[in-house]
């Protein structure tokens, strides 16, 4: 577990406003977080961000002890009108609710659905709206820049303001266009020191003007460029998988990756 300073926790917290502002979320939602696999730090910049919108927050994440048939009983006590999850998590969710009939009692009340700390194919993103019938707005972030991106109502995956975004190419470094995502932060809050990250997220970066009136670039996730992957919200880097099958006393070991760059699978 990643424990981060007040500061940084205050700011990634007012970074979560800026993306939950783009969602149909108001005052008065009740909001179930169901971050879990250890992830604590999203869950709680969601829940500072939500209480300050004056949202009702539920925190049904890791550390509850619950399995998600004990949650799910627990929500049809309290109805939610946003779910807070990784995309995986979701599948689960999506098990449970078909096993005992409970779409129509979800679907009364439900507006929304954020997704995080993971990104969705294609498929798994159909597959939850057309389950659930409400908008998705998937959010984008990593451990040492939380909170960068989030889809507004368009489906635009906006760059939070306090981050200056640009795209390392073959050609170096440019305000927009395909490559490698490099962050800077504008702004210096508590603990937090201005960075300048290359996040090895393969983006296409463009700066335009969206009718959501939201000024952040807008990005579009196609891949990696390092051969790190993402599970359940841990990250996992193959060549070091690689590096340990050379370390055994073995004559002879295969080792394949199969990936989907579109769908960052």
């Amino acid at each position: 577990m990643v424990v981060y300073p007040k500061s940084i926790l205050k700011l990634a917290s007012q970074r979560a406003i800026q993306l939950l502002e783009k969602t149909p979320i108001s005052k008065g939602y009740r909001v179930a977080i169901f971050f879990g696999f250890g992830i604590f730090p999203p869950a709680e910049f969601y829940s500072s961000a939500l209480i300050q919108m004056g949202c009702q927050v539920l925190q049904m994440g890791a550390g509850k002890n619950l399995s998600t048939e004990q949650k799910v009983e627990w929500l049809k006590k309290t109805p939610v009108h946003t779910i807070v999850s990784m995309p995986s998590y979701l599948l689960r969710l999506i098990k449970v609710i078909k096993e005992n009939s409970l779409l129509e009692f979800f679907k009364e009340n439900l507006k929304c659905i954020i997704t995080g700390g993971e990104v969705s194919s294609p498929k798994t993103r159909s597959l939850l709206i057309n389950f659930f019938q409400v908008p998705l707005f998937d959010h984008y972030g990593m451990l040492e820049a939380p909170m960068i991106a989030g889809e507004c109502i368009n489906g635009h995956m906006h760059i939070c303001c306090d981050y200056y975004p640009e795209v390392l190419t073959s050609s170096g470094i440019q305000p927009e266009g395909y490559g490698n995502l490099i962050l800077s932060s504008r702004t210096v809050w508590g603990d937090e020191p201005l960075i300048r990250l290359n996040t090895h997220d393969l983006v296409l970066l463009r700066i335009d003007k969206c009718s959501c009136q939201d000024p952040g670039a807008i990005i579009k996730i196609i891949g990696r460029a390092d051969q790190i992957v993402k599970i359940k919200g841990f990250q996992i880097d193959l060549t070091l998988i690689e590096l340990k099958l050379n370390q055994l006393n073995v004559s002879e070991y295969y080792l394949e990756v199969s990936r989907d760059e579109a769908a960052r699978d």
